[in-house]
C-alpha cells in the first residue's frame, strides 16, 4: 500500500497538527509509535482522524507521545492522481 508517513517527533498533548492537502480525498491520521508499528505491519491499530475532503486538516494531540501523520487511500478505490500533503506542528 502507498501512503506517506511524516514522523513528528515526540510532542505534548494540545500541540495542533496541521496537514495540508494537495490534490484527492485521502484518509490523514495521526498514530502514536506504537499504532504506527502496526498499522505498518497490518495489524488492528488506533488512530485519530479520517476521510479528508478539505484541504487544510487540524487534528490535537491528545497525549504526550512520539507521534507520526500518515496520509493514505486504503479503503477509498482508485484515487486521481499522486497523493501529497505537507505537515505543520504548531
Amino acid at each position: 500500500m502507498n501512503y506517506l508517513k511524516f514522523d513528528l517527533g515526540k510532542l505534548k498533548a494540545g500541540k495542533i497538527v496541521k496537514v495540508t492537502l494537495f490534490g484527492s480525498a485521502v484518509n490523514v491520521r495521526l498514530l502514536n509509535s506504537s499504532n504506527m508499528y502496526n498499522y505498518e505491519h497490518g495489524h488492528g491499530y488506533d488512530s485519530i482522524g479520517d476521510l479528508a475532503t478539505k484541504s487544510l486538516i487540524e487534528i490535537r494531540v491528545p497525549d504526550n507521545d512520539h507521534w507520526f501523520v500518515v496520509v493514505d487511500a486504503k479503503g477509498l478505490g482508485k484515487v486521481e492522481g499522486k497523493i501529497d500533503a505537507s505537515v505543520k506542528v504548531e
